[in-house]
């Protein structure tokens, strides 16, 4: 019939959208316009670094950055008044990017986009990459062009012909 073949469409479609998810290497979550997790991947919870008995269905996004904030990861203080904090950006809904380094040494770029649903806000989506790698590379650069720029030595750079670069 007619229903089971819609029905039977929407089951391959929501099994190759979780297969998408569960795939990327960035982590993932879609939180509701009351802050309350619909959606993620197991991405999130290697970069997040977030034990998997409190990432559920409808968990509150408090609760979730509670964890990081009891570890110490958004700096000194009270992890409630940092909960506070970022409960309070979370709520503006607001386009957001930003690098945070972790206590471990690990830095992720966090992208987060507001969703609309017939005109309407419907909460959220965020991305979390692991950039650890490319932010040891900057920095060895950037130490790298300190060393060059401020040496009393004569140093030439130059190409595999031994014209000189620089």
């Amino acid at each position: 019939t007619k229903e089971r073949r819609v029905e039977a469409a929407l089951a391959r479609e929501t099994a190759s959208l979780k297969a998408v998810l569960a795939h990327m290497p960035q982590g993932i979550t879609v939180f509701d316009e009351n802050l309350h997790l619909k959606h993620w991947n197991p991405g999130m919870l290697d970069v997040l670094n977030l034990p998997s008995d409190i990432v559920v269905q409808d968990v509150h996004f408090d609760d979730l950055i509670r964890v990081p904030a009891h570890r110490g990861e958004y700096g000194p203080g009270d992890p409630e008044q940092h909960v506070a904090r970022i409960h309070a950006l979370a709520m503006k809904f607001e386009p957001h990017q930003f690098e945070r380094t972790r206590p471990s040494g690990k830095t992720h770029l966090v992208s987060g986009r507001p969703m609309l649903a017939d005109g309407r806000l419907a909460g959220f989506i965020t991305t979390y990459t692991d950039i650890t790698e490319r932010k040891r590379a900057e920095d060895a650069l950037c130490l790298s062009a300190t060393v060059f720029e401020n040496s009393t030595e004569g140093i030439a750079i130059t190409d595999a012909k031994a014209r000189i670069l620089k």
